[in-house]
């Protein structure tokens, strides 16, 4: 997969990685975001984070 990350319903996006299931959430509303779940290690946690900054947000 070349985008880990999908857009499953308006504003909320699926992001796959390899660890267990091999899925967390990130929830964008108007003025804040929520992580679901930043994975299980630390390139998920910036793989989120850097989705997270192209959306325009700070983590």
């Amino acid at each position: 997969m070349s985008d880990p990350f999908e857009e499953v319903a308006d504003g909320v996006f699926a992001y796959h990685h390899d660890w267990a299931d091999g899925l967390c959430a990130i929830v964008l509303g108007e003025d804040t975001a929520v992580a679901i779940d930043g994975g299980g290690d630390r390139a998920d946690g910036e793989a989120m984070a850097a989705f997270l900054r192209r959306q325009g947000r700070e983590p």
